[in-house]
């Protein structure tokens, strides 16, 4: 360590927080230091003498001492002031008892010897802060899944009394509303297809819905159902009632060659397509319950949903539900926002995961998900099967091009990189910054993030990198560029403690965000740079592609 070094980083530090506290700060240093030298200059020099008629008489060094005390007590008493000034006026005359004290107001109790130490406990306190934001939030969470779980048996009741149903519909909305503030917008929200719509019903992965014992009220026209699902002549009629823009969704939906011992759930009042019900962008809150804008907001265009349940058995049901997104960005953003903590990875699609035996996957621009009433080991496997012949499907339907797992691939692999995810809209609270490739990182305990997100242009990415730049500043962050790097540009943004790079190459915008310590930070923003192409693959806003058309019946064609 070189103590000249660090007094000068601290002073420069000081300065840039303070500048009059710091110039104060130094001209009451030279001033201490300074005063002894003079009183002993002018000592050698008899300035001190004084005259008693002809003579002249040497002071007392104790008076000569406590003249200079007398001296040097000036610029300490100023030094003081300010002092005073900066951390204790502050909070005395300019406290407004309306206002929400904040971590970092309360950080201002802590008596920090440097800069240093003033930041550290600053960082304190907005951890402590974002921990209990997260317990109240978790609690919310707590309740509003406890709140769903009750409002089943009033959905049940809604449907026994008709007059009930617009004021519940209502309260439905509403609290679809609640879920999205407090972030839950899970997959156990799904509607029950087994049950009318207006109902309302939603089954959780896991768990048994307590209206399955309910009559359902049977079709008048009933439709013959083979053992092993629907035959051609059915699944032609059916298709035929499916209005066009959902028809390639619905002949995704396997509705033959099921296994022994299955048979598709009938939809009530349904006489010509009592089987298959799909939906658009404008009527899709009929089955979402609530959850509907989520999808438009991924820009949905489509859904097609069936239900299947063991013969006899109607209460194990499985709900499948195909949707078709903007583009393939859309549904990879889509289905990594739904993804659980407890969900487990399986090879399916581009990319799936189980979750108490419901499976979820994402395949180009189709988010697909197959709901289960229990978790038990027969339900999954069938749903599990069921999610294998979609996504077959949908793969073939995959046009030429990049992927967002061939993007997510350019990351480094180190520091300890663990969940990706695509995300559309107001990345790190940026209304400017969309359609973000983002990989979670660890450096022993620093926990943060890298990100990508390529352009058509370089001249795009120029923008939204000098965009990106220019906010930080006005946010009060503290700029430091980067030099030796394989970048175009790159620069670290360091603010209460939290450091992010941001760099520039080609047509990429890039780097690392949310890091406590700018050394691992400035670490991965080096190596994602340096091993990124000049020029980054783009994926296109909307991919052409049609599904092959005939279900089940047209992969045994095939083969």
């Amino acid at each position: 360590m070189n103590p000249m070094k660090d007094t000068f980083i601290h002073l420069r530090d000081l300065y840039r927080s303070s500048p009059i506290m710091a110039v104060s700060l130094i001209a009451a240093a030279v001033a201490f230091a300074s005063t002894p030298l003079a009183f002993a200059l002018m000592g050698r020099m008899k300035w001190f003498n004084a005259r008693r008629g002809r003579t002249l008489l040497r002071p007392a060094f104790w008076s000569v001492v406590c003249s200079m005390i007398l001296v040097m007590t000036i610029p300490a008493f100023i030094l003081a002031l300010l002092v005073k000034s900066e951390h204790f006026d502050e909070n005395r005359y300019a406290f407004d008892p309306n206002r929400t004290i904040s971590p970092i107001d309360q950080g201002r109790q802590y008596e920090a010897r440097t800069l240093l130490d003033s930041v550290q406990k600053l960082d304190e306190g907005v951890r402590a802060e974002q921990e209990r934001l997260a317990a109240i939030r978790k609690d919310l969470v707590d309740s509003v899944k406890k709140l769903d779980t009750a409002m089943l048996a009033l959905r049940e009741s809604a449907r026994q009394a008709p007059a009930v149903i617009p004021p519940m519909n209502e309260v439905l909305e509403r609290m679809g509303g609640i879920r999205k503030a407090v972030g839950l917008d899970a997959p156990q929200q799904v509607t029950n297809l087994k049950y009318d719509p207006t109902a309302m019903t939603a089954n959780a992965p896991g768990t048994t819905s307590p209206i399955a014992a309910s009559p359902v009220p049977q079709p008048t026209a009933p439709v013959a159902v083979a053992t092993n699902g629907l035959s051609r002549p059915e699944i032609d009629a059916i298709l035929a009632t499916v209005p066009e823009p959902q028809k390639p969704l619905a002949v995704m939906l396997p509705l033959s060659d099921l296994p022994p011992g299955w048979v598709m759930s009938k939809i009530p009042g349904k006489a010509a397509s009592p089987y298959v019900e799909t939906f658009n962008a404008e009527n899709l809150y009929e089955k979402m319950d609530g959850r509907a804008e989520s999808f438009i907001q991924n820009g949905v265009k489509g859904m097609a949903c069936c239900s299947y349940h063991p013969k006899g058995n109607e209460e194990s049901e499985i709900q499948l539900f195909v949707f078709e997104m903007g583009n393939s960005l859309k549904a990879r953003g889509k289905f990594d926002s739904e993804k659980p903590d407890e969900a487990k990875p399986t090879a399916i699609g581009e990319g799936a995961y189980t979750a108490a035996g419901s499976v979820f996957v994402h395949a180009d621009k189709y988010y697909t998900i197959v709901n289960v009433a229990q978790d038990e080991p027969k339900l999954a496997e069938f749903a599990l099967d069921l999610a294998k012949r979609v996504a077959a499907l949908q793969k073939s339907t995959k046009s030429s091009g990049p992927t967002a797992q061939d993007l997510f691939n350019l990351f480094p692999a180190e520091p300890k990189r663990s969940g990706t995810k695509y995300v559309a809209q107001d990345v790190f609270g940026y209304s400017f910054l969309s359609d973000v490739f983002i990989a979670d990182y660890k450096s022993g305990d620093v926990e943060f993030q890298g990100f990508l997100r390529p352009y058509a242009s370089a001249e795009e990415a120029k923008k939204v990198f000098e965009t990106y730049v220019d906010t930080a500043r006005k946010d009060g962050a503290v700029l430091k560029t980067i030099d030796d790097s394989k970048a175009d540009k790159m620069v670290m943004s360091s603010n209460i403690g939290m450091f992010d790079v941001i760099f520039l190459k080609g047509n990429a915008v890039g780097g690392s965000n949310g890091a406590s310590d700018a050394k691992p930070a400035e670490a991965l923003a080096r190596e994602f740079a340096k091993s990124l192409p000049a020029n980054v693959p783009v994926i296109e806003p909307d991919k052409k592609s049609v599904p092959a058309e005939g279900g089940a019946d047209a992969e045994k064609q095939e083969k």
